[in-house]
C-alpha cells in the first residue's frame, strides 16, 4: 500500500527503470578519472524508506516463497553475498 501511495498508483513512471531510479536501487559505478574504478553498487540516492521497505519484503519473500528462495539460493551459490542476493 505504501508503494502505491508514494508512486500515485505507479502513474508517475512510464518505465520500470524510472521507478528503480526513484527508489535508488539502480547500480552505479564508482570512478575517479581513468585509472581508479570501484565495484558497481546501488546508488542510494532515492527514497530511503521505500528502499528499506522493498528490502524487508524481499527478505520475507526469501523466507516464505519457494520461487524467491530458489532465486536467492542460486545467486548465493554463484558466490555472491547474501545481501546482494536479497537486493537482486
Amino acid at each position: 500500500l505504501f508503494l502505491i501511495v508514494i508512486t500515485d498508483g505507479f502513474s508517475k513512471f512510464e518505465k520500470a527503470s524510472q521507478l528503480c531510479s526513484y527508489v535508488g536501487i539502480t547500480p552505479t559505478t564508482r570512478e575517479s578519472g581513468s585509472s581508479v574504478r570501484g565495484r558497481a553498487r546501488i546508488s542510494k540516492v532515492g527514497n530511503r524508506k521505500l528502499r528499506n521497505l522493498l528490502f524487508l519484503c524481499a527478505f520475507n519473500a526469501c523466507k516464505h516463497n519457494k520461487a524467491c528462495r530458489e532465486i536467492y539460493e542460486r545467486i548465493v551459490n554463484k558466490g555472491k553475498s547474501k545481501k546482494l542476493a536479497l537486493i537482486a
